[in-house]
Parts: C-alpha cells; structure tokens; sequence
C-alpha cells in the first residue's frame, strides 16, 4: 500500500484503517481460496503465499492485480488503493522463505521505482 504511511502521517490513522480494510476486501476477494493473505511489517507491505499445486496460478493472479486495482479504483470514489507489487515464486518453500521474501521485495520496490519515474515523466510533459 504505497500511500499508507503518507497518509497515516499526514491526515489520520482512521483513514489508514479504511485503507489497510479496503485493501484487504478487494484481495481477499480476487484471490479467492487460492492464497493465504498476510500484513507484514509498518509499511502497509502484504504478503501473498501459494501452495507450491498453485505457483502458476500465483504467478497469473499477481501479474493481473495491477488491472484489478484499477477496476476498483474506478468504481470506489472514496478511497484511491495504489500498490506496488512483487513476487517470487518457488515449487517449495521449505528452506527457500528468506530468499522468496528477499526476491519479492527486490520486485515489489523495482515497481514502486518504475511507478516514480513513470509518473515523473507524466510531470514534465
């Protein structure tokens, strides 16, 4: 959730609140039964794991969320989600969890990179 320390910094933490619970709705109901969904950390970062009979199916579903946010976005008027997404993928976990984390955080701040300078080129034009 790129904009929730700004916002939790800058308007409130309810507003926060609206965004982490928002957020949580539009991914508990794209991903459906096929991932189990956790918050990690402070900085609005969420987590998505797959069983390894749906890596593919992880790896689909994470490169079609950006569309899916746009969706909602056009049909909510009050609160804007904006997310920088990440991903790794693995046939197995066991023994591979620091390097997934550290593989989908590489991405997940590769796209928030890209987004910035996308949006810088916007600006100047």
């Amino acid at each position: 959730m790129d904009e929730l320390q700004y916002l939790n910094d800058n308007d409130s933490h309810k507003k926060g609140g609206v965004l982490i619970k928002e957020t949580a709705k539009l991914l508990k109901s794209y991903f459906v039964e096929s991932a189990v969904i956790s918050g990690v950390g402070w900085r609005g970062r969420v987590r998505c794991h797959f069983s390894k009979y749906r890596s593919s199916t992880g790896w689909s579903l994470c490169k079609k969320l950006p569309e899916k946010i746009k969706e909602y976005n056009i049909n909510k008027k009050d609160v804007k989600l904006n997310m920088s997404i990440g991903y790794a993928v693995s046939g197995h976990s066991i023994g591979q969890m620091d390097m997934l984390f550290a593989e989908a955080d590489k991405n997940t701040y590769e796209d928030k990179k890209a987004k910035k300078e996308q949006h810088q080129i916007k600006l100047d034009r």
